[in-house]
């Protein structure tokens, strides 16, 4: 009984493997595609928009879409929806003041 058990284990063990191996060639794929084409940006909180309104210091995480590869901080001011910080002095985005480090 332990014993057809443990095989039973084996096999979904060596089943999830095979499904690992896949997905990661998947991902390694449509990470190609979007380096050609080009990443969708996107915000981590679909509601950002909404949020800005009430609450000007809210933040969320900007990844692809497509790849969901993380870029650092969503803007809603800047052209690629990316905070830039390229004031020699401050911390702060170019384009929508907020800074680097965010709670």
């Amino acid at each position: 009984m332990i014993e057809l058990l443990c095989e039973d284990i084996k096999g979904e063990v060596e089943r999830l493997r095979k499904e690992i191996t896949r997905l990661q060639f998947e991902l390694v794929y449509l990470r190609q595609g979007c380096k050609a084409q080009g990443h969708q940006i996107v915000p981590r909180d679909e509601d950002i928009e909404e949020k800005l309104k009430v609450d000007i210091w809210e933040s969320t995480g900007a990844y692809c879409e497509c790849c969901l590869e993380y870029f650092g901080w969503w803007c809603p001011k800047s052209p690629d929806h990316l905070c830039h910080y390229s004031k020699a002095l401050y911390d702060e985005c170019d384009y929508c003041g907020m800074p680097n480090e965010r709670k």
